[in-house]
């Protein structure tokens, strides 16, 4: 794990619970569908969108709509923190 990557996870937990959440979403309470799981899994993996459409013949766009959608449901606003919840919620395969 990267140092940047590694801060980021920090102050996320650190926000957490300065912010004294009481019900942390689970991963039951989130439903990806087919195609966002597999988007995210990809990016997890590190592909950018012109790769993962390409691999998924769908357009960048398209690509960009289901990441929107991912991000909105996960409630985050990156990359990196759309991998770290979708982990830490036991969505991803593997990492």
């Amino acid at each position: 794990m990267s140092p940047v990557i590694a801060r980021q996870v920090i102050n996320r937990l650190r926000e957490s619970d300065s912010r004294g959440q009481t019900a942390p979403p689970s991963a039951h309470s989130i439903v990806l569908s087919t195609r966002e799981s597999e988007i995210l899994d990809l990016i997890s993996r590190g592909y950018t969108y012109a790769e993962i459409a390409g691999y998924l013949s769908i357009t960048v766009n398209t690509v960009a709509s289901h990441i929107r959608n991912i991000y909105g449901k996960l409630a985050v606003n990156s990359r990196t923190e759309a991998v770290f919840e979708a982990h830490k919620l036991g969505l991803l395969k593997s990492l």
